[in-house]
This record gives structure tokens, sequence and C-alpha cells, in this order.
């Protein structure tokens, strides 16, 4: 995965190398928080992990884990943040109910316990808000 950035004075560049690689992505979303500063991306893979890459100039990439959460059959995300409660917030449209999971296959928002030790990722549904508690803190 790459980034390209651009700007009239400067023309045209692609990081290199690549900011990650992941194996069978099958939807990215992308998107900034004035908060922190940081450049976000949201990546779904085959596999169902979804994981956030950000990164800055100052800090460099890193990438979560384990994964933010695991949901088999997406096949599009949108993301975005919201400033009045420093949320950053993953939809995610995906190809069907599992079976697996309680969750409808119609997930609404996605949202994150991004301060320090938080280790939260509720999903948002038809079928209610479920929580995943994440084993590993974020930091």
């Amino acid at each position: 995965m790459y980034e390209i950035f651009y700007h009239p004075s400067i023309g045209t560049h692609q990081s290199r190398p690549a900011l990650v690689n992941f194996a069978g992505i099958v939807a990215i979303a992308a998107f900034y928080t004035p908060d922190d500063h940081y450049r976000h991306v949201i990546v779904a893979t085959s596999d169902g992990n979804i994981r956030e890459v950000f990164y800055h100039p100052s800090i460099g990439v890193h990438v979560s884990n384990p994964p933010l959460v695991n949901l088999p059959g997406v096949v599009a995300l949108g993301a975005f943040y919201t400033p009045d409660d420093h949320y950053r917030h993953v939809i995610m449209g995906t190809s069907g109910y599992s079976g697996r999971d309680p969750v409808h296959a119609d997930p609404w928002d996605f949202a994150l316990d991004t301060e320090a030790g938080g280790a939260t990722a509720w999903v948002a549904g038809d079928g209610g808000v479920f929580a995943f508690k994440n084993p590993t803190p974020y930091s």
C-alpha cells in the first residue's frame, strides 16, 4: 500500500518503500485526525481482519496489532473523524450475514476508544451495538 501525495508547487510523489504490505486487501478507507495530526488508513483483508495503519513523518508507520476487529465478508469501507468527540469511525459493508456472530450484515458505525489504555471497539448495526475488548490496550 502506497501513499501518493501531490501539490502544484512540488508535483506528484509516491511513498517509497510501501507504507505496508497486506495480502488479500479487499477494501481501504483513509482520513486525517487534526487532534494528533496523524494520517489513518483502515484496511480490510480477505481473512476478515480490519486493521488501522497510522503514520506521520515524525513517528513513522504503525499498524494495529491485533486487528481492530475481525468481520468476515467486508466488501466496502468508509472512515472519518468527528472533532466533537475525537472518535474515529469506520463504516463497513459486508457480503451478508455469516451466522457466526449476532452482528447483522449491515453495520452502521464502528468506533474506537483511542485514549491511552483504551481497549474497546464498538460495532453498531441492525442487530444492536456490540463491543470488542482488545486484549492489548491502545497506547
